[in-house]
């Protein structure tokens, strides 16, 4: 069973290895009441993970104090469980548990720019968990339906690291024109944060960008 995070000479910390000593990780009434959801590399993925773009998934782990365990597909076999009772527990527990907190960023090192705003959210080392459904977690960042005449709001995301997850917004004008630029400049400013150092948690991820639809679901811009 991997654990996270783990030491470089494989040993656990001392933490861990005490909690871990008192979790039946293999009875899933022990794991029930722990088990949550974030996004990981497809590399690193489990068996019970969904499939977010070609490189990233939304994966469960069970909640530690001070770390993650991943199950391995024995522990999961042991749960004698429905893989999608599995599924509707880890997202209960993250809706219920996970709580964002948002900061405005620059959208640029140099500053703002016209028309976007950039917000970074975080909520620790569950922070991507929020992926899951961004209608219930962010609904300020869900495209809202224009009115006649009205401009229309849309959001795109990206999530860089395992504690981040970036939201920018935008105000679009009539006129496909002027839906390009925006959609053009909000790519580029998900794009820069794979270059830039945000210090906002610890694994990074694969690159990736997100259009928010008007349902609150994702598509895969990638």
């Amino acid at each position: 069973m991997a654990i996270g995070p783990e030491e470089s000479d494989g040993s656990l910390p001392p933490s861990i290895s005490t909690e871990l000593a008192g979790l039946r990780i293999g009875a899933w009434s022990d794991v029930e009441p722990r088990i949550m959801v974030r996004a990981v590399p497809a590399v690193r993925a489990g068996p019970a993970a969904r499939p977010l773009t070609p490189d990233l998934r939304l994966d469960v782990g069970i909640d530690l104090a001070d770390g993650i365990a991943v199950p391995s597909i024995t522990h999961v076999a042991r749960w004698a469980v429905d893989a999608e009772q599995v599924w509707r527990t880890a997202c209960s527990n993250t809706r219920r548990s996970v709580h964002p907190v948002s900061q405005r960023l620059p959208a640029s090192p140099g500053g703002s720019i016209d028309g976007l705003d950039v917000v970074a959210v975080t909520a620790g080392p569950w922070t991507t968990g929020i992926l899951i459904d961004i209608g219930h977690f962010l609904p300020w960042a869900v495209p809202a339906a224009p009115g006649i005449g009205q401009p229309a709001t849309a959001a795109w995301l990206a999530a860089p690291n395992d504690g981040l997850v970036v939201v920018v917004q935008a105000t679009i004008g009539p006129g496909e024109a002027s839906t390009a630029r925006v959609e053009r400049l909000a790519g580029s400013v998900l794009d820069g944060l794979f270059d830039r150092r945000l210090g906002i948690g610890q694994d990074r991820l694969p690159p990736n960008r997100f259009a928010v639809e008007s349902s609150g679901r994702l598509r895969d811009l990638s």
